[in-house]
């Protein structure tokens, strides 16, 4: 990953900053989209189930986690979104 791919999710970040700010829970269904499919897979490995509920119920706290916009909000673009994102569920 290049650091233009670095810049792109720096400003995804910041919008969804912004628009979490302002209200709008349904801007993190932006990164759900793109990342559910990387970390339900993760933490189907984690707690060595391919039950989706079990991991699906472990993700939901991560995601209303991100629904509080500081989440989202303390990114800075050192590494990608998604490097950001596992770290925080981890």
């Amino acid at each position: 990953m290049d650091a233009g791919d670095h810049e792109k999710d720096l400003i995804l970040a910041q919008e969804l900053c912004d628009e979490l700010r302002s209200g709008n829970g349904e801007a993190i269904l932006k990164i759900y989209n793109i990342y559910q499919p990387f970390f339900l897979g993760y933490t189907r490995r984690r707690v060595r189930s391919n039950d989706d509920d079990k991991a699906t119920s472990i993700l939901s706290d991560f995601w209303v986690e991100l629904l509080n916009a500081k989440a989202i909000c303390s990114y800075k673009g050192f590494a990608s979104l998604k490097t950001y994102l596992f770290k925080i569920l981890n």
